[in-house]
């Protein structure tokens, strides 16, 4: 009993570390994290596993069509912005959702700050940058026509990246790109 009590008081403050490194507004770095298997995971927003704990992230600067039409003002929102017929909405979000699954079969970098992105879940969530090798999911959704620019903006350089007005200019440049080449939702449009 008394090892048993020994080993846990030495570990306290080990686990107290750990709470601390979550601090809102401190960018932490996730490495070798996987993609669990969750009825909630979308396109933008998914539950992860990183050294035996999971955490649900959304990500920061886009947003993934709805795969349900629980929010029927989100799914008219999403549907004027890629001007495609309201039934069409849970279509593109289940694309946006199997891309992001296919992305993130493999280990995968989260950078975060922490900051809390609601949600219905019941697992709080975290916006968060996802990076697989060098891409960031963010940029591959946009590029392939599965999610729009819009929601909670990088406010300020992560670990080894970009200012956050370089890296929006980017996302806009992809979205470009994707909707002049009709790639995935662009490719829905009304009249197209």
């Amino acid at each position: 009993m008394r090892i048993w009590i020994f080993g846990l008081w030495f570990l306290a403050p080990l686990l107290a570390t750990e709470a601390i490194e979550k601090v809102k507004g401190t960018w932490e770095v996730l490495d070798s994290c996987r993609l669990v298997s969750a009825p909630f995971n979308d396109g933008d927003s998914f539950l992860v596993s990183h050294r035996g704990e999971d955490y649900t992230f959304r990500l920061y600067n886009v947003d993934a069509l709805e795969t349900s039409e629980t929010y029927i003002d989100r799914n008219s929102d999403q549907a004027s912005y890629f001007n495609i017929p309201l039934e069409r909405v849970t279509e593109g979000g289940d694309l946006a959702k199997e891309f992001t699954r296919k992305l993130l079969r493999k280990k995968f970098t989260v950078i975060t700050r922490w900051e809390d992105a609601r949600g219905s879940s019941r697992y709080k969530r975290y916006f968060a940058l996802i990076r697989q090798d060098e891409k960031y999911l963010s940029n591959e959704l946009v590029l392939a026509g599965l999610a729009r620019l819009y929601g909670k903006p990088i406010e300020s350089r992560w670990p080894g990246g970009i200012s956050p007005h370089i890296f929006y200019e980017r996302l806009e440049k992809n979205e470009h790109k994707a909707k002049a080449q009709d790639r995935g939702l662009w490719a829905l449009q009304d009249g197209s």
